[in-house]
């Protein structure tokens, strides 16, 4: 075997639950994974290291950062030829910089014979500090919560940061369910300013800790009407549970920090609900069927804006071995 594709799911995150900590825990979110946008990388072993298909500077340093870090860690002498066929929007809330770190690293190892789980692999390259949703999404797909970390001196975290500084462990996962395959997601990305390193770093450090008042009813929304619509396949109860998401606790700084908040408004009217996904841009409006996701596109289209038609992921990243 000298070569293996992979293609990842991408993830909206939907809110993480609390930064407040009162109770000894932080961070804990839910999300889900989506197929597209996606990563379809093929890596090969070849006589010089090379990266091809993209043309972003920023995409190609990570890339060399990451098998920088793999092949010191588990001492290979093989060099890589790495050729991307599709690409996530970088730090615009679909969550590419897990997704890239899982996919090459994994592709890698495998060549190698050497077999890890994502959630090992994600604590060799650093990802999942704060949120284990793209993690989870990347070994199964599905709409997923997990529980966050233990918070405190001595403890998995002793500071609200996020996964980007992190070196806690991702955090496990509480539930995992398939999505409905008819709830698509209409995602616009809009060109703001885009929240990553360390501008997100200082958000962290001044606005935590959040309101505990917030994370009581955020906690009450997702376990008493966001789980259950999930289960029951209500989409109603679920869009108006993710609405009510977006003016709460740390979400509620996210969308305010975007300026987003007319333009959800103005989607929300057309679909079940919209909301932010982490720091954006990365809007999405929930629909039921494709006749209504293109509907919802051709709206976003009128006005010029970039938008993905996104169908749920319910089985995580895809390999092909050759």
């Amino acid at each position: 075997m000298n070569a293996i594709a992979v293609t990842t799911p991408s993830r909206l995150h939907f809110s993480l639950l609390d930064l407040n900590g009162e109770i000894g825990r932080i961070d804990g979110g839910f999300g889900v994974a989506l197929q597209n946008p996606n990563f379809k990388i093929l890596v090969e072993k070849a006589k010089q290291t090379g990266i091809f298909g993209t043309t972003d500077t920023k995409t190609c340093e990570e890339i060399l950062k990451i098998l920088s870090t793999i092949k010191k860690k588990y001492d290979l002498k093989n060099e890589y030829k790495i050729s991307l066929k599709s690409e996530i929007p970088r730090h615009s809330g679909f969550g590419s910089t897990t997704q890239l770190n899982l996919a090459i690293t994994s592709a890698v190892l495998k060549l190698e014979e050497i077999f890890l789980s994502p959630s090992e692999i994600a604590m060799t390259v650093k990802r999942g500090g704060t949120s284990g949703i793209g993690v989870k999404a990347f070994e199964s797909g599905g709409f997923i919560v997990d529980v966050g970390h233990k918070f405190g001196k001595g403890k998995e975290k002793a500071a609200f940061l996020p996964s980007s500084v992190s070196d806690a462990k991702p955090a496990k996962i509480l539930f995992r369910q398939d999505f409905p395959d008819d709830w698509i997601f209409v995602c616009a990305v809009r060109k703001i300013r885009k929240i990553y390193a360390e501008s997100e770093v200082e958000i962290f450090k001044k606005y935590c800790p959040v309101n505990r008042r917030d994370v009581e009813m955020l906690s009450h929304l997702l376990l008493m009407k966001i789980l259950p619509a999930v289960i029951e396949q209500d989409i109603e109860n679920f869009g108006d549970g993710l609405k009510e998401v977006q003016n709460l606790g740390f979400k509620k700084i996210e969308v305010e920090i975007s300026g987003l908040k007319n333009f959800m408004d103005e989607l929300s009217k057309i679909s079940y609900g919209a909301g932010l996904s982490s720091f954006g841009p990365c809007v999405y409006a929930l629909t039921k069927g494709k006749k209504h996701a293109e509907e919802v596109r051709s709206y976003l289209n009128e006005k010029g804006i970039k938008n993905f038609v996104c169908m749920p992921n319910n089985k995580g990243a895809y390999f092909e071995y050759f």
